[in-house]
């Protein structure tokens, strides 16, 4: 059974690399580096298809500049890759999505913690683009990112989760945003 026992080893061999590759080589959906991308602090978000508006912590919605007192806070958990977005001025809140689709999904909540395991649905993954611009992912399901509502940054437009677009797609331009730190 000389050719048996060579099947066997062959067989064993490919179910090694596979495991080993399971284990140790998995990747992320995000382009995002495994360190901290951003560093932790207050910054205004623009849309970058109108950089004149910035999103605003009330609502989520496009309003007129003011760094004042329309700043969101950045916090990075190193332990998981991630940060918790909240509001300047509203104490104990994040930006968390409610898992739907659709205007109306990026709420904020209160940050919830399960044996220290922050909920994915409220941690964000903030991937910085070859032209130093950013996409903020959520966690929980990384294809899921901030979205200008239809596309034209207006005032009053909402910004929702949307899946992230191809980058040849000109909807990209849409889950684009500059990030200004204060």
């Amino acid at each position: 059974m000389k050719g048996g026992n060579k099947m066997k080893k062959i067989y064993a061999t490919i179910l090694s690399i596979l495991v080993l590759g399971i284990c140790f080589g998995g990747k992320s959906e995000v382009n995002a580096s495994e360190r901290n991308t951003l560093e932790s602090g207050y910054y205004t978000i623009h849309p970058v298809n109108n950089p004149s508006l910035q999103v605003g912590t009330t609502d989520f919605t496009l309003i007129n500049p003011d760094s004042e007192y329309q700043k969101f806070e950045f916090s990075y958990l190193s332990t998981k890759n991630a940060y918790y977005i909240g509001p300047q001025f509203a104490g104990m809140q994040t930006a968390a999505w409610n898992g739907v689709e659709g205007v109306g999904n990026l709420i904020w909540d209160h940050p919830d913690f399960v044996w220290d395991v922050p909920t994915p649905s409220k941690l964000w993954i903030i991937e910085k683009t070859d032209n130093g611009q950013f996409i903020i992912h959520n966690k929980k399901d990384e294809s899921m990112v901030w979205d200008v509502n239809n596309y034209y940054a207006n005032l009053g437009t909402k910004i929702k989760l949307e899946k992230l677009h191809d980058t040849s797609d000109v909807l990209r331009d849409a889950q684009t945003f500059i990030l200004t730190k204060h």
